[in-house]
């Protein structure tokens, strides 16, 4: 099942890319949190209601004894993640979201309900709307044994209408700055805000950084144990650097979009 999952996800990614891009490198970023450990999961995500507490072995649940179809409801952000590369826009990505509850831990005969949304940001400041991702969900066999995994599939993508006054940029600053230097594109985008600080306000043109959001309603017991979150994208339009100009050739898809509009920019947006 899980090489199914990955094969979906690489067509799903693949599908979602822009038909004029030239993709050239396909990413996977995992990401963990882990609510069993509560030091760790305070940097990595935050909820709303304050009745429900991360703890050590048990993961987030209710802080006092739930019973029957006792409901609480929460909202859970995660921390903003920032895109592959640092020098390379996205424009495209796809996720594959898994909740894992524990086993064995409800008295309520309703699992928990969730819903899983998405946004992006090119600099922390400036976000999409939130948009939903589709539950693929399939029910445990055996509750008492088994955890209750809930999983969301799905992909966000730039339309191609927000991509023409980006683009204009891109153009003028090349012919300013020369071919080989809108290959960086946070100097690019530092340069098009010192013309026009009001850029972003107009359109969001690429994904520079994506957060998640989880509306859920724990009933009895439930105990949320962790998230599980991969995302796939394909980077596209690298070309080779000129050996003789050192400014350019840390090209490494290892590093991340680090731009910011704000230099003290919270934690959870």
């Amino acid at each position: 099942m899980k090489i199914l999952r990955l094969l979906f996800l690489l067509c799903l990614a693949c599908f979602i890319i822009p038909f004029e891009a030239k993709s050239s490198v396909l990413v996977c970023d995992p990401f963990h949190i882990d609510f069993t450990k509560p030091l760790e999961v305070a940097k990595q995500a935050v909820w709303g209601n304050t009745n429900l507490t991360a703890t050590t072995g048990n993961g987030l649940a209710e802080s006092k004894n739930c019973s029957g179809n006792e409901c609480v409801e929460t909202w859970i952000k995660t921390a903003a993640y920032p895109m592959h590369c640092k020098w390379r826009t996205t424009y495209a990505t796809s996720f594959n979201v898994k909740l894992v509850f524990a086993s064995g831990k409800t008295s309520s005969l309703l699992p928990p309900s969730i819903t899983s949304y998405v946004r992006y940001s090119p600099d922390l400041k400036h976000w999409s709307s939130w948009i939903a991702l589709p539950n693929t969900s399939s029910p445990s066999k055996n509750k008492t044994t088994e955890p209750n995994v809930f999983s969301f599939n799905g992909g966000i993508q730039i339309p191609r209408i927000a991509s023409p006054l980006y683009s204009d940029w891109w153009d003028k600053y090349r012919k300013l700055k020369g071919a080989y230097a809108s290959e960086d594109e946070e100097a690019l985008v530092s340069w098009i805000l010192s013309q026009d600080p009001s850029f972003f306000e107009k359109e969001i043109p690429f994904i520079g950084y994506t957060q998640l959001l989880f509306e859920v309603t724990f009933y009895g017991q439930d105990s949320l144990k962790g998230i599980d979150i991969q995302r796939i994208t394909c980077i596209g339009g690298t070309c080779v650097m000129p050996p003789q100009d050192a400014s350019l050739q840390d090209r490494s898809f290892d590093s991340y979009w680090n731009f910011r509009a704000l230099t003290n920019t919270p934690a959870f947006p």
